[in-house]
């Protein structure tokens, strides 16, 4: 009975000792897998993403740009000596959408009018081709009207104008979705004098040219 006494307080002792050694371990494991995983991602060039580790799990938080970056992050981390899990956080965060304004072209038009003439035609072919160069852009028409006449008539009349010059762009083949369409009537008039010459530059659609990278 003594002995096996004796046994249990030695078994106890060294379990105890155990414990205080794995404890005092644990720290200085992490912090080596801190600075190796640190180590790791700063030479496959993940600079916005972090690591620590924590209970023996490696945790990693941040930001990448595309999915297939997380599944890279795991399979780096995979088997990682010391690691008992990986927690992976980190979250995608694509680049912001950049859009570059191109010159824009100015169509204009005679009163009440609203057609695509021979003019336009020469005009737009010259935007056709540019389109044809990539998906990325994109165009913005914009509809105006002179100041003379009813108010809501020249805003019906500016929403032809542009919606022609849409019609002719989607014959043509580019896709809707690519065309955005606004109109303002007589408002936003780059022109407030009365006389015929200066009101002819308000009979105007202007074609604007976005890039999107």
């Amino acid at each position: 009975m003594k002995t096996r006494h004796i046994i249990f307080l030695a078994l106890a002792g060294f379990l105890l000792l155990f414990y205080i050694t794995v404890k005092k371990a644990v720290p200085r494991i992490e912090k080596n897998i801190t600075t190796q995983a640190c180590a790791v991602l700063a030479s496959r060039g993940f600079a916005d993403v972090y690591a620590h580790a924590k209970r023996l799990d490696l945790i990693l938080t941040g930001k990448v740009k595309t999915q297939p970056q997380i599944a890279l992050l795991d399979s780096l981390f995979q088997d990682f000596t010391g690691v008992r899990k990986i927690i992976n956080q980190v979250l995608v965060v694509p680049d912001p959408i950049v859009i570059k304004k191109l010159p824009h072209l100015r169509l204009f038009y005679k009163p009440n009018t609203y057609a695509i003439t021979f003019t336009h035609e020469i005009i737009l072919k010259q935007l056709l081709k540019l389109l044809s160069t990539g998906k990325h852009l994109t165009i913005q028409i914009k509809g105006y009207t002179d100041k003379e006449g009813d108010e809501k008539y020249n805003l019906l009349l500016s929403e032809k104008r542009a919606q022609k010059v849409s019609d002719y762009l989607v014959a043509q083949g580019i896709p809707d979705d690519r065309i955005s369409l606004q109109y303002f009537g007589e408002a936003d008039s780059e022109t407030g004098s009365a006389s015929k010459k200066e009101q002819a530059k308000n009979r105007k659609v202007d074609v604007i040219i976005a890039e999107v990278k």
